[in-house]
């Protein structure tokens, strides 16, 4: 019984000390213990497979950047992956170099100064504009009989000067100058008037139609400063047309043909002048060409074979004649030119109307 009111009274069965209450405190849990592991043996195959990672990768310049799959853990080292070639792309060819006069030479954009591509007959291109003078002598042989074919014969010869002052857009205007005597000593004519007789001027405007194409009115020994000029007042109208005949990075050959309408002696063939005029002059001789101005057609057809040599055919009223011409030196516009005369229709000067024997021409010219 004592017990249990001990138990329940507490006062009664202790003493003082037993009246003090313990004192209580948390006690923070400890941490947790990190997991354990321990290897465990596994078939190969149940391995998994180290994850794939991507990085760009060098290619081409060409190809867009490619990617390729590399291992996880690996070093991102630059590697090729293949990818497919970008499609080429053909480099495209310039045009054909524009085409120019130089007095009767043919001249292209690049500067460079080709050969003739005719004669006497004027060709229609606009003047280049990379050249501005010109100095040429033209002659030809004359022959009679037995007479040799390849000997001077007392021929004839006219010194001209090319003179360009105006290259502007598509047009150019010059002034030329001829003196008709320039050797003297023998009784043909030209041989029979001292040196420097026989002194005209004339001009040329042109016009560039085209790359290939182009239109010229001119006229030459129209002012005559004496009595000497037998070469006659000349009017022209000339247009020219050329064809590249090549392809790709080889144009040539190519192609020029001139169509002319001419007075002077460009109207020499009495068959085919026409719109005859008197001028007032009465002069006799070879020099009577100037009585009348007249008209007739003419032209000239060439095949220019390389920047250098070229072959020609030209009827210029008097002549029919077939010839070639070459510039040697790239740098240095030179030229020299030879025709043999087919066909010498000389019934304006008196001489004979009958075609006479075969004979030749030449011309050559300096540029600077």
């Amino acid at each position: 019984m004592k017990r249990a009111l001990c138990l329940l009274g507490g006062l009664l069965c202790a003493g003082p000390a037993a009246a003090q209450q313990p004192e209580w405190q948390p006690i923070p849990p400890l941490p947790p213990l990190p997991p354990q592991w321990e290897q465990v043996d596994q078939p190969a195959a149940e391995v998994a497979p180290a994850a794939v990672v991507w990085e760009p990768v060098e290619t081409p310049s060409t190809a867009a950047v490619a990617w390729q799959p590399v291992a996880e853990g690996e070093a991102a080292l630059p590697q090729l992956a293949a990818a497919e070639p970008a499609p080429v792309q053909p480099i495209p060819l310039p045009p054909p170099p524009r085409l120019y006069a130089f007095n009767r030479s043919l001249a292209f954009g690049d500067g460079l100064v080709g050969p003739d591509v005719s004669w006497r007959i004027p060709n229609g291109f606009r003047w280049t504009p990379h050249h501005w003078l010109d100095a040429s002598v033209n002659g030809f042989s004359r022959r009679t009989g037995d007479q040799s074919f390849w000997a001077w014969n007392n021929g004839d010869a006219v010194a001209t000067i090319n003179a360009n002052l105006i290259n502007s857009g598509d047009w150019s205007f010059g002034i030329n100058h001829s003196i008709r005597s320039v050797y003297q000593g023998s009784s043909a004519a030209g041989g029979t008037t001292a040196i420097g007789e026989g002194q005209s001027s004339g001009f040329r405007l042109a016009v560039a139609l085209g790359p290939t194409s182009g239109l010229a009115i001119g006229g030459e020994q129209l002012v005559q400063w004496d009595s000497f000029t037998d070469t006659g007042r000349t009017l022209y109208l000339a247009y020219s047309k050329a064809w590249w005949l090549g392809a790709g990075a080889d144009p040539y050959p190519l192609l020029v043909g001139t169509a002319s309408l001419a007075s002077g002696r460009f109207a020499s063939d009495t068959t085919l002048r026409f719109g005859c005029i008197d001028t007032g002059a009465n002069r006799t001789g070879t020099y009577a060409i100037d009585n009348q101005l007249c008209w007739a057609p003419g032209g000239s057809l060439a095949l220019v074979l390389n920047p250098q040599f070229s072959l020609f055919t030209e009827y210029n009223s008097v002549r029919w004649l077939v010839g070639a011409s070459y510039a040697p030196i790239a740098e240095v516009p030179f030229r020299a030119t030879w025709a043999v005369n087919l066909y010498n229709q000389l019934n304006v000067y008196g001489v004979s109307d009958n075609p006479l024997p075969a004979t030749w021409s030449f011309r050559l010219s300096l540029g600077f």
